[in-house]
C-alpha cells in the first residue's frame, strides 16, 4: 500500500519537474532576446526623452503657446513610447499579447470615454482656449462669480488669483 502511493505521489511529482525544467529552458533560451528587450528599451526612452525637447524647441519659435507646446511634446513623447512597446513586443514573440493589448485599449478607451467625458471635454475646451486664446497671463477676467488675475493655463483647468489672495482653479468646459 505504501509503495502504491508512492507511485500515485511520483507522477504528478515527475510532471511538475518536467515543466519546471521545460520553463528554465525557455527562459534561458530567451536571455538574449531579453538583453536586446532591456537595450530597447533605454533606447526608446532616451529617443522618447531626448526627441521630445527639439520638438517643444522647434515649437515655441513657431509659437510661443506654452500649453500647446507642451500638448504637443507629450503626444511625441507617447507616440515614441508606444512605437518602442511594439518593437520590444515583437522582438520577444509576443505578437498575440501585442494584439490582445491593441483590443485591450481599445475597449478601455470606450470605456474611459464615457466614464471621464467631463475630463475630455475640458482638456478638448483647453486645446480650444490654447489656439483662440480669449485671454492672456496677467489680465484680469470674470468667470460666473470669480473675478482675478489669470495665473496660467493649462489643459484641462485655469488658475485665477482672486483679489482675495485665494487661488481658484477653472474647468475651461
Amino acid at each position: 500500500m505504501i509503495k502504491n502511493i508512492q507511485e500515485q505521489v511520483a507522477e504528478p511529482i515527475q510532471t511538475v519537474v518536467q515543466k519546471l525544467d521545460n520553463w528554465l529552458d525557455t527562459f534561458i533560451n530567451m536571455l538574449p532576446n531579453m538583453a536586446g528587450t532591456l537595450l530597447l528599451l533605454v533606447i526608446f526612452l532616451l529617443l522618447a526623452r531626448y526627441g521630445s525637447k527639439p520638438f517643444r524647441k522647434l515649437f515655441y519659435k513657431a509659437s510661443n503657446n506654452e500649453a500647446m507646446g507642451h500638448l504637443f511634446s507629450t503626444v511625441v513623447y507617447g507616440t515614441i513610447l508606444s512605437i518602442g512597446l511594439f518593437i520590444i513586443l515583437g522582438v520577444l514573440g509576443l505578437h498575440k499579447a501585442l494584439t490582445s493589448i491593441l483590443a485591450g485599449i481599445g475597449v478601455i478607451g470606450l470605456a474611459l470615454g464615457f466614464t471621464f467625458h467631463d475630463f475630455a471635454a475640458n482638456f478638448v475646451s483647453g486645446i480650444i482656449l490654447a489656439f483662440r486664446r480669449p485671454f492672456k497671463i496677467g489680465e484680469i477676467i470674470a468667470v460666473k462669480d470669480i473675478m482675478g488675475k489669470v495665473t496660467r493655463t493649462c489643459l484641462r483647468d485655469t488658475a485665477i488669483e482672486t483679489f482675495q489672495g485665494q487661488e481658484v482653479y477653472i474647468p475651461n468646459k
